[in-house]
């Protein structure tokens, strides 16, 4: 049988019947600035029906925001969701300047609702957890999919040995990472420069040049292209209240239709991504001093960028909206 039609007939399996399929779940690290967009809360709850699905194994959750409601919304996200054992690692870097804002961001907001339990208990060190649990994985079986900053993964490639290996960050992710899929950076010639590069431009260079395994970027102009529709929150009807649509309704003035740039990392990582996607050639990434991104084709490169057509599109957005729609586990005995 085809492969693409044996993943998709196993996908379809899962996720519709909820059966365990019979391949090995993809090792999954999440990287995130939480709270920045609340496309992180969309990617976040793929990753849990992914999780419930038996597609992945969610082996932690990192967040780069370095923001005090940042983790503790990650814990209620994970304890809402019936997931509390996923392990919480943050960053200690504030990277973002101080902002006046009309309004808290959507992770105080809803950890300071009162509506939702919020677990206790500190994060450990973004660094720290990576290197533990990179060290227990077999060799070449983890996918990260970045979604925020490159801070963290800047800091584990340039980590000395510790308790949890005698390899070096960079030796250390060679051996254990399989592939990193990352929201991050603009080729579409208009010079954007990106968000989540142009926030720590050292730490993205260094990622793009040093980084040893297979790279997936989805960049800003497919993201920007596929939008998650606002009536679809009508749908996730499992719960109230709930957590997802409490941060969605408080990032922006409701109703508004948002980008899907987080999701479509997540999807390249954990799915065939030429299922959904078309893919550049190989290639490597610069990043200039002002943060902006330009792809150089080399048939020896690491890299490959994420492209779309109207029609992927199209399929894309359904996809995603499919999956935040789903029902968890834990909630569906109440159906």
């Amino acid at each position: 049988m085809n492969p693409a039609l044996l993943f998709c007939l196993t996908l379809l399996c899962a996720l519709g019947a909820g059966r365990v399929p019979a391949a090995e779940p993809v090792r999954v690290i999440f990287e995130t600035d939480m709270g920045n967009d609340v496309d992180d809360v969309l990617a976040l709850d793929m990753l849990y029906k992914y999780r419930e699905a038996g597609l992945v194994d969610l082996l932690l959750v990192s967040n780069n925001k370095g923001d005090a409601f940042s983790v503790p919304f990650i814990r209620l996200m994970n304890a809402f969701y019936g997931h509390a054992d996923i392990p919480v690692a943050s960053s200690p870097d504030t990277l973002l300047p101080a902002q006046r804002m009309k309004q808290p961001p959507y992770t105080e907001v809803v950890v300071r609702s009162g509506e939702f339990v919020v677990p206790d208990g500190p994060a450990g060190d973004a660094v720290d957890r990576y290197r533990a649990t990179l060290a227990a994985q077999p060799d070449r079986s983890v996918v990260i999919v970045s979604v925020g900053f490159s801070s963290n993964l800047a800091r584990l490639l340039a980590s000395p040995p510790d308790r949890h290996s005698d390899l070096a960050g960079r030796e250390l992710v060679a051996r254990k990472v399989r592939l990193l899929t990352m929201m991050a950076g603009n080729f579409d010639g208009a010079g954007r420069r990106e968000f989540n590069v142009r926030i720590d431009i050292p730490a993205a260079r260094a990622v793009f040049v040093l980084w040893p395994s297979d790279i997936l970027v989805s960049p800003w102009e497919v993201g920007g292209s596929i939008f998650y529709r606002s009536p679809a929150l009508d749908g996730i009807d499992y719960a109230a209240p709930h957590p997802l649509k409490r941060a969605y309704a408080a990032y922006l003035p409701m109703p508004y239709d948002r980008e899907c740039w987080d999701q479509t990392a997540v999807l390249a990582g954990v799915e065939d991504p030429r299922r959904w996607f078309s893919l550049s050639p190989r290639g490597e990434v610069t990043v200039d001093d002002r943060g902006r991104t330009t792809f150089t084709p080399a048939p020896a490169g690491r890299i490959r960028i994420l492209e779309t057509t109207p029609r992927q599109r199209r399929r894309i957005a359904r996809r995603i909206t499919q999956l935040v729609g789903r029902t968890p586990r834990r909630y569906a005995a109440d159906r």
